[in-house]
């Protein structure tokens, strides 16, 4: 991941990807994302991620959200 790696102080308030994150947005700073089950044993922690998973469907520089088989 390319960014600001975050302050170890700064890590358990919001997002722990904001500052490296392409989508963080100020609420990345204060709320923490919950878990979402995405499909079956596939889980993402994010504010944004049904708009990554359009960006991934259209792009090859977000292939880190597709899952692996």
């Amino acid at each position: 991941l390319k960014g600001e790696i975050p302050s170890s102080m700064s890590l358990f308030i919001g997002c722990n990807f904001k500052t490296r994150c392409t989508l963080s947005k100020p609420l990345c700073t204060t709320q923490e994302p919950v878990s979402k089950e995405i499909e079956k044993d596939h889980f993402v922690f994010c504010h944004f991620w049904e708009h990554a998973q359009k960006l991934a469907n259209n792009s090859k520089q977000y292939d880190f959200f597709h899952k692996v088989e």
